[in-house]
C-alpha cells in the first residue's frame, strides 16, 4: 500500500517537473540570447535552480547542470557534472565534446597517456556499469559452455571459444573493479591549497593553487569528515577541505 501510495504521487508530480524542464530550458535558451553579463548571469542561474529541482537521476539532466554552470563559468562544478553524465551516456558524443571543453576552459591538459588508455581500454569509457555487468554474465555462461562441450567433444574451435569468453571476462571484472575504485575518487570544484595537515592554519604543501577540475584520490578522511588526506595527479599529498571537492 505504501508503495502504491509513492507511486501515486511520483505519476502526479511528472508533470510539475516536466514543467519545470521547460521553463528551464526557456531560461537557458534566453540566458544565450541575453546583451549583458547581468541578465545571462539571472537567466542561467534560473535554469540552474528549476534544473536540480528535478529529482530524477538521469544522464541528460546531468549534461544540462553541468552546461548551466559551464555558462557561469564554474569549471570545477561543470567538470563534475560532465563527469556524471557522461558515466551514464557514455557513447553521448556532445556530452564528450563540452567536457573536452570545459577541462580546457579550466586550463587541465588530457595527457597523452590518457588518450592511449582510452583507446586501449575502449570498452571502459563506452559501456554502463549495467552494460558491463550483463555483458559480464553473458559471457561467464558461454565460457563455462564452450567449456564445458568441449570437454565433452574435445574440438579446438571449443577451447578457444571459451578461452576468448574468459579473457572478455577478465577484462570486463576489471573494468567493474576499476569502476569502483574511482567512487575513492573526486575532482576539485574550486582552486584550492594543499595543506601539510587537517586545518586552516597548517601551512601549504608545495607551491600554487590546484586547478578546479583536477583529480584526486583519497588516501584518508578525518574522523568528522570535513578534510580528506587527497594525492593530487602531480603525485603531491596533503590535506583539503571536504567543501572544497566533490566524489565521483
Amino acid at each position: 500500500m505504501k508503495r502504491l501510495i509513492i507511486a501515486i504521487v511520483c505519476m502526479c508530480s511528472l508533470p510539475l517537473f516536466a514543467n519545470n524542464y521547460e521553463r528551464a530550458y526557456e531560461s537557458y535558451q534566453k540566458g544565450e540570447a541575453a546583451s549583458t553579463i547581468e541578465e545571462r548571469e539571472d537567466y542561467f542561474n534560473e535554469a540552474l535552480q528549476l534544473y536540480t529541482e528535478d529529482p530524477l537521476i538521469d544522464g541528460k539532466l546531468y549534461f544540462n547542470i553541468a552546461n548551466c554552470y559551464y555558462q557561469l563559468n564554474q569549471m570545477g562544478m561543470a567538470i563534475w557534472y560532465y563527469h556524471k553524465a557522461e558515466s551514464l551516456l557514455p557513447r553521448d558524443d556532445k556530452i564528450k565534446e563540452n567536457f573536452m571543453m570545459a577541462q580546457s576552459s579550466a586550463g587541465l591538459c588530457i595527457s597523452s597517456w590518457e588518450r592511449v588508455k582510452k583507446q586501449i581500454f575502449f570498452f571502459h569509457h563506452i559501456l554502463t556499469p549495467s552494460e558491463k555487468s550483463l555483458a559480464l554474465i553473458f559471457f561467464s555462461l558461454l565460457s563455462f559452455a564452450t567449456g564445458s562441450y568441449f570437454l565433452w567433444r574435445k574440438k579446438n574451435t571449443l577451447k578457444y571459444s571459451s578461452l576468448a569468453a574468459f579473457i572478455i571476462c577478465a577484462l570486463l571484472g576489471g573494468s567493474l573493479f576499476m569502476g569502483e575504485q574511482s567512487s575513492k575518487e573526486g575532482i576539485f570544484i574550486q582552486p584550492s591549497l594543499l595543506r601539510c595537515d587537517a586545518g586552516m592554519q597548517y601551512k601549504e604543501v608545495g607551491q600554487g593553487l590546484i586547478k578546479a577540475g583536477e583529480k584526486f584520490k583519497v588516501l584518508e578522511i578525518s574522523k568528522d569528515q570535513q578534510w580528506l588526506r587527497v594525492k593530487v595527479q602531480s603525485g603531491k599529498k596533503g590535506y583539503v577541505s571536504s567543501q572544497q571537492v566533490r566524489f565521483f
